[in-house]
């Protein structure tokens, strides 16, 4: 699927991947690396979120601030610069689902979010990525994210942030709250804060759906 070259100037190697978009041999620019990034970022928060115990925790939160941010920055940068790319708008949000799955997955195995929320966002993004994207792609038509699914990017990480946050702090505040305060937040509170976002994953793909209207008319041109 992937095809990678190194081409060497004087001075300088430039990356080059083909994009499987558009089967087109891009260049790996600054903002697309941002992207990349997050991609690199999930197995990172996996490991630590499951194995690190408290320690792990915060490093889990500055994988989440830094996925707020690349995610803001990749795609100013290639706006200023010009980067703006097939290989850039194929890349952004399956970086953004493989992220945010982890995360999910993560507090799944911990039991703050039920596996039936997880499973309609895995659902969701797997038919996004996996069928609608390429679909539309080998028809001449690049999806790029739409403004539902970057809401429901920054709803996913500052719910995200917020569960992570007080993970970490539990070991600090044991004898300032009781135990019935916390299984109310680990319950009732991060399952509404979870269902919001599940609910808000699953009517965001609707956008991308109407997408394939585009593509008979594409198709006739």
């Amino acid at each position: 699927m992937w095809s990678r070259l190194f081409c060497f100037e004087p001075g300088n190697r430039v990356f080059l991947t083909s994009c499987p978009a558009t089967g087109t041999l891009q260049a790996m620019n600054t903002s697309t690396k941002l992207t990349v990034s997050r991609l690199a970022a999930a197995p990172i928060y996996l490991l630590s979120f499951l194995f690190l115990g408290t320690a792990g925790k915060w490093v889990c939160l500055a994988l989440l601030w830094w996925a707020a941010f690349s995610d803001v920055m990749d795609g100013k940068i290639a706006r200023k610069r010009g980067e703006i790319s097939d290989l850039g708008k194929f890349l952004d949000p399956i970086a953004d689902s493989t992220f945010f799955v982890t995360v999910f997955f993560c507090f799944t195995w911990v039991g703050l979010m039920p596996l039936w929320m997880l499973l309609l966002i895995v659902i969701r993004e797997s038919f996004q990525n996996a069928f609608l994207r390429p679909y539309c792609n080998a028809r001449g038509i690049v999806v790029a994210a739409k403004k539902i699914g970057k809401a429901k990017t920054v709803t996913q990480s500052i719910v995200s942030q917020i569960i992570v946050t007080t993970l970490g702090l539990h070991p600090f505040i044991l004898g300032s709250i009781s135990q019935k305060t916390w299984e109310i937040w680990t319950g009732s509170v991060c399952y509404a804060l979870l269902g919001g976002v599940t609910l808000l994953s699953v009517t965001s793909l609707y956008p991308y759906v109407m997408t394939l209207k585009q593509l008979p008319a594409a198709g006739n041109r």
